[in-house]
């Protein structure tokens, strides 16, 4: 699992980001595990990248929200 989470922090900074951060690009997660060795299947470290950043953008958007109701 450490590998993932430390996966994650680097390829976080490879996103753009405008309002809202923007989902990490593909072809960045697919140039992260051809440049580190990752002990994982490309098809589960690129889902599971995936999936955590979707969980990263959910609770941004959520968290933004509540700050603009509580204005």
């Amino acid at each position: 699992m450490h590998e993932f989470v430390e996966a994650f922090d680097v390829l976080s900074s490879r996103r753009s980001s405008g309002l809202f951060p923007n989902p990490i690009p593909l072809s960045e997660i697919i140039l992260y595990d051809r440049t580190f060795p990752v002990s994982y299947d490309t098809d589960v470290f690129v889902k599971c990248i995936i999936m955590m950043d979707s969980a990263f953008l959910e609770f941004v958007v959520k968290d933004k929200q509540s700050k603009v109701q509580n204005e």
